[in-house]
């Protein structure tokens, strides 16, 4: 059985395992390399036994290390169409993330 985590991390929650690779919010100053350590963790599994926080646990703490600190995700399109008025409007977004792998989990 692997070993994994629940953690939460920009009002989400994640469950993750060493050697994972997740796209978290971005981060302004981080750079390729840096540690990332993430300490909302609610839930950890180690060898068969599961420790349950109410709501997180007191001491335990993910480590990730950047690997990249701006990835782009995907472009968002979108049109708006008034009738009466005949306006038309286009939009777009592209959501900034920063990608990190999960060095060690800490319980």
């Amino acid at each position: 059985m692997t070993d994994y985590a629940v953690v939460k991390a920009d009002g989400r929650e994640y469950k993750i395992s060493e050697g994972d690779v997740l796209a978290l919010d971005y981060r302004k100053n981080a750079k390729a390399g840096d540690k990332i350590v993430l300490g909302d963790v609610m839930m950890t599994s180690r060898d068969g036994k599961v420790n349950i926080g109410k709501p997180v646990l007191t001491g335990a703490s993910v480590e990730t290390e950047v690997l990249d600190p701006l990835m782009k995700g995907p472009k968002i399109k979108g049109n708006l169409h008034i009738t009466i008025s005949r306006v038309r409007i286009r939009y777009g977004h592209r959501q900034k993330y920063t990608k990190v792998k999960v060095t060690a989990i800490k319980s």
